[in-house]
């Protein structure tokens, strides 16, 4: 069973530092029965889930998630260009784990314990593959 709601203002919802919780309580006996088993929710039952940062997702939305796979080539071309760079030129490589180190906190302030739009966590998730070095074939250099 899947149940979808609609919020006026997305945003809103668990926007504080505590997620909100969505507590469903089926009344009103056998309304619910399963397709597949015949069984029936009773009345009484209780669900509680917490409820995450929402965003609306429409056009906004969609818009986001390819400015976020933009910046992310453009961190990842930029990275590769300034590392070629300083290995041709025998420069000191610092910079380059300077650089990398940062962009790994800047991707992975979702898991800290800061409240952030939700648009903003959406954002953030390309990037975060990217800097996670999800994209090297580490198995395959291993075996």
């Amino acid at each position: 069973m899947t149940i979808q709601l609609l919020f006026d203002f997305a945003p809103y919802v668990s926007s504080g530092f505590n997620f909100e919780d969505l507590i469903v309580i089926f009344w009103g006996g056998p309304i619910f029965v399963s397709k597949d088993t015949g069984k029936y929710i009773t009345t009484g039952t209780t669900l509680e889930e917490p409820l995450l940062r929402q965003i609306k997702y429409d056009t906004s939305a969609k818009v986001i998630q390819q400015g976020s796979f933009v910046f992310a080539l453009a961190l990842a071309a930029l990275f590769l260009l300034v590392a070629f760079l300083l290995f041709c030129l025998s420069g000191k490589l610092m910079y380059v784990w300077s650089f990398i180190n940062t962009m790994q906190i800047l991707v992975h302030t979702p898991l800290m314990a800061v409240q952030m739009p939700g648009n903003l966590a959406l954002f953030l998730k390309v990037p975060l593959n990217i800097f996670r070095f999800n994209w090297l074939p580490i198995e395959s250099i291993l075996d």
